[in-house]
């Protein structure tokens, strides 16, 4: 019983999350990537981000990955 509470909070969760995202001001411009770099700074995991925005847990890593890429090819530059 109060496992399938815990999953049915957290499934409801996923739902305001996603909500949110979609809600932000220029979340239509936002990519992909931007999105999923701005769920790993809040702590989300990959498996639940693929949730969230309807990708494969493959897919975020994927793109995580590129974000890190770009975030160290920046910090090279200085």
């Amino acid at each position: 019983m109060e496992n399938e509470l815990l999953e049915n909070i957290n499934r409801n969760l996923e739902v305001v999350i996603a909500l949110l995202l979609r809600g932000l001001p220029g979340a239509d411009a936002a990519s992909l990537r931007d999105q999923v770099l701005m769920l790993k700074a809040i702590g989300m995991r990959p498996k639940d981000m693929a949730k969230v925005l309807g990708k494969s847990a493959n897919h975020i890593n994927k793109e995580l990955s590129v974000g890190r890429s770009r975030v160290k090819k920046g910090r090279s530059k200085k």
